[in-house]
This record gives structure tokens, C-alpha cells and sequence, in this order.
């Protein structure tokens, strides 16, 4: 994991992303980097306990999202942040709520379903909390 600068002498305590997909680069000296544990998402960490699940991940919630091996197992609730600062393109986010919809039968909720996604691309700079649900 690496993590962001401390800034005018506060210790950075909330900016980090795992190393391959942080936007963080070395200026003047190197980057502050932690080694973790790592923890097989699908068929480790999730399983049918899981009814729950909230992921922002720095980017990482992509590679998770467009998995081909997905098993929602019990999950009822799936909250995300989609990393629209990752990845623009707004095809590749209707293909991954097209997934979630058809595929795991969850019911994907967000603030501007119907406008904005009909864009190509992502024009804000913030990115998009998305919200599903399923019986």
C-alpha cells in the first residue's frame, strides 16, 4: 500500500491506494509504503455470513466488480464507490451495473440514474456512490 504526503506538517492518516493503482508519485525522495495482508476476496473473505458488504477500495473495487469468478454468496446490501477517476468510460460502468442487475439479481441505485449515465464519459471530478440491494 502507499500512502499519500503529510501536507503542511500534518501526517497524512486517510490518503492511500494499493501500489499498482495509486496516482501518488515520488517527488523529491520516495513514497511511504506499507506491506498488508492480503485476503482472496471472492471465496476468501466473502462467504455465505456476508450479508453485507461496503467497498472503496482506491480503484481496486473495479478489478472486483468486472471479475468473471463473482459469487455474491448471501450478500443482501452491496454499497461502492465506483472510481470513475480510475476509469471514465461509462460503458464499462453500464456493463458492470448490467452484471450486478442480470447476472446476481441485485437492484443498483444512484444519484442520477438516467442522466448522467447516458454520457460516454464521466465529466465530474468526484466519483459516484452506488447503491444495490436483492431478496
Amino acid at each position: 500500500m502507499v500512502l499519500g504526503r503529510d501536507h503542511s506538517g500534518v501526517k497524512n492518516t486517510w490518503r492511500h491506494a494499493l501500489e499498482g493503482l495509486s496516482h501518488y508519485r515520488e517527488v523529491g525522495g520516495s513514497l511511504s509504503k506499507l506491506v498488508v495482508p492480503l485476503v482472496p476476496f471472492f471465496g476468501g473473505a466473502l462467504t455465505e455470513d456476508v450479508t453485507f458488504v461496503k467497498m472503496d477500495c482506491e480503484g481496486a473495487e473495479l478489478s472486483i466488480l468486472q471479475s468473471s469468478i463473482q459469487d455474491w454468496y448471501g450478500v443482501k446490501r452491496l454499497i461502492f464507490e465506483y472510481s470513475f477517476t480510475k476509469e471514465r468510460r461509462i460503458s464499462v460502468f453500464r456493463n458492470i451495473v448490467k452484471k450486478l442487475r442480470e447476472e446476481h439479481g441485485f437492484v443498483v441505485m444512484y444519484h442520477g440514474l438516467g442522466a448522467w449515465d447516458a454520457l460516454e464519459e464521466w465529466v465530474y471530478h468526484t466519483d459516484a456512490l452506488i447503491y444495490c440491494a436483492r431478496e
